[in-house]
């Protein structure tokens, strides 16, 4: 309809201008061809430039690691135009910018001027800029993006001479755009709630999709349930924690004397404490010299009432009360013990082992374990299975 219309109102005014005379086809489809294409080239670059520079770089990058070949494929074309900003916006504005000028010249060889203008108004608005903006970002906005790279970088090359100085001195002006972009702890907690958020809607949405199930369609790979979500939460707020603030304060501890005998009545107060490890102190309860694993009464009989001094005991890893969390986590994942002593004089701790004499004057602040650890990184209702194999599996240490 509007080409018939265009058409008509073209020959009226081809007839009116030569007095009635003989109709001049070429007169007529050549501004209507040279209206269109401009109306095109215009709502292309329009299009182009909500659907590209609009381009969550985050999800593209994301794209391009962990998506479909053909996906990935798609994303990186399009990262590849978009590494410099500026000229790509110059570029895509120059073009916009020029066709949308040249149009109402087309339209004003086809109807009267004024006509020409309201008509060009009206055209570019709606098909030069609300329905190729509403489609390049749309959901296909990475199909349509990917096959237009070609034609954009063909732009980019021929209109190098303007852009480049324009987007040169952009740069310089407003700072050069970096694409990686990289998120602090806060947001990256704020992303994984919200991501934790829409998979809960999703799947109480749709009537499935548990606590524990894959996300909102319940299959592998799908969003975060509750349980993964706190997981994450718990290991971003550990990058400021210390041994201190997951420790068990040395008052508190179950430790048992070098001294002791094993006998029946120690045993069962041993069991009922529910630790597969206890301090092991000589003289002064602050010097520490080993430690004792419950597995190895298992095949102690009370009766036989054996001294701690008989068992051989393994020295527990030593760290100072304010460093990293994850240190002593690397440490515990070194195997060589499940339980550290949490005190200032490490070195002079150490050092005493090392020459065979008491540790005294040394002040223990607390006792930490793998178990602790385990529970801060992943959250204590989490950690309650874990911890329970580890108990059951005597340590492995």
């Amino acid at each position: 309809m509007l080409l018939g219309a265009l058409a008509g109102a073209g020959a009226q005014a081809d007839a009116g201008g030569h007095g009635g005379g003989e109709h001049e086809p070429a007169g007529v489809w050549g501004p209507l061809v040279g209206a269109l294409c401009m109306l095109l080239i215009g709502g292309t670059a329009a299009g182009l430039t909500i659907g590209l520079l609009s381009t969550d770089v985050t999800e593209l990058e994301l794209t391009m690691e962990s998506g479909p070949p053909d996906k990935r494929r798609k994303a990186r074309k399009i990262f590849g135009v978009l590494q410099d900003h500026h000229k790509l916006l110059v570029t895509l504005l120059l073009v916009n910018c020029a066709a949308n000028e040249a149009l109402p010249i087309f339209l004003d060889e086809l109807v009267p001027q004024v006509v020409a203008v309201l008509l060009s108004v009206t055209l570019v608005l709606l098909f030069g800029e609300i329905l190729p903006s509403a489609l390049f970002s749309g959901p296909r906005h990475l199909d349509l993006g990917a096959a237009m790279v070609p034609l954009v970088r063909g732009l980019l090359f021929v209109l190098t001479p303007i852009s480049w100085p324009i987007a040169k001195a952009l740069d310089k002006l407003l700072g050069h755009e970096e694409l990686n972009t990289r998120f602090d702890r806060h947001q990256m907690r704020t992303l994984v709630e919200l991501h934790r958020a829409r998979n809960q809607k999703a799947s109480h949405g749709g009537g499935g999709g548990g606590d524990d199930g894959g996300g909102a369609s319940g299959e592998p790979g799908g969003g975060l349930t509750d349980t993964e979500a706190q997981v994450i939460f718990s290991t971003l707020e550990a990058h400021n924690k210390t041994p201190r603030d997951v420790m068990t304060s040395f008052e508190r501890a179950k430790t048992i004397s070098h001294d002791a005998v094993l006998d029946e009545a120690e045993m069962v107060r041993l069991m009922r404490y529910g630790y597969s490890r206890f301090p092991v102190w000589k003289g002064d309860r602050h010097n520490i010299v080993g430690y004792l694993r419950l597995q190895k009464l298992l095949t102690v009989s009370p009766e036989d009432r054996r001294p701690v001094a008989s068992f051989a005991l393994r020295k527990p890893l030593v760290v100072h009360p304010l460093s990293g969390l994850f240190d002593l986590l690397r440490l515990f994942k070194s195997g060589k013990s499940h339980m550290a002593v949490v005190t200032k004089e490490g070195e002079e701790l150490q050092r005493a082992w090392r020459d065979g004499r008491p540790a005294f004057g040394v002040k223990v602040l607390g006792i930490v374990t793998l178990e602790d650890v385990i529970e801060e990184l992943i959250g204590e209702e989490s950690a309650l299975h874990r911890i329970a194999v580890l108990r059951h599996m005597g340590d492995a240490d």
